[in-house]
């Protein structure tokens, strides 16, 4: 019994260290995320028309550009394995477990995003398909999608990072 208790107590202490840690690091990530926020809305880098396009581009403009890449270069891929498929339905997953506010205060979607987790995907995906001269176009694009975000107000600047991530992850483990 003496063991189940010490067990028990150094558990809570790891575990309430773990959480503390969590805590700091979320506060430096948050404190960080300000200072981007602030510095972006100081400068004004698009107009709103570009700004309009870049936003069309990471949500309807790509999408049809990979689905026929995929068709036409990936023909036995399995549906479910499709790299975009799987990156648009974690990015939701994870807006849906972390309900993270947006900065315009819209709704409680923010993290990660999913504009530039698509872009990033798509990229690669038109990259692995078509090469280099399709490929770095498409990641610039996918960089600019990015700073849109965060200039429109729409995201954090760990949530554009975090949506990157995951963007070039499912497109580099096609």
């Amino acid at each position: 019994m003496k063991k189940i208790v010490y067990f028990l107590v150094l558990f809570i202490l790891i575990n309430n260290d773990v959480y503390s840690q969590k805590k700091s690091f979320l506060g430096l990530v948050e404190s960080f995320d300000l200072k981007i926020y602030d510095y972006v809305n100081s400068k004004k880098l698009m107009s709103n028309k570009n700004s309009q396009f870049f936003d069309n581009y990471g949500k309807i403009y790509i999408y049809p550009f990979v689905i026929y890449s995929e068709l036409k270069y990936n023909k036995n891929q399995k549906l479910l394995l499709n790299p975009l498929l799987l990156t648009i339905s974690s990015t939701y997953f994870l807006k849906y477990i972390t309900k993270r506010e947006r900065p315009n205060k819209k709704n409680r979607m923010s993290f990660p995003s999913g504009h530039t987790s698509g872009s990033f995907v798509s990229a690669l995906i038109l990259n692995n398909n078509y090469g280099l001269s399709i490929g770095v176009p498409t990641l610039f694009l996918a960089s600019v999608v990015g700073m849109q975000r965060l200039e429109s107000n729409n995201h954090w600047f760990s949530d554009v990072i975090s949506g990157a991530i995951i963007g070039l992850l499912f497109g580099i483990i096609k």
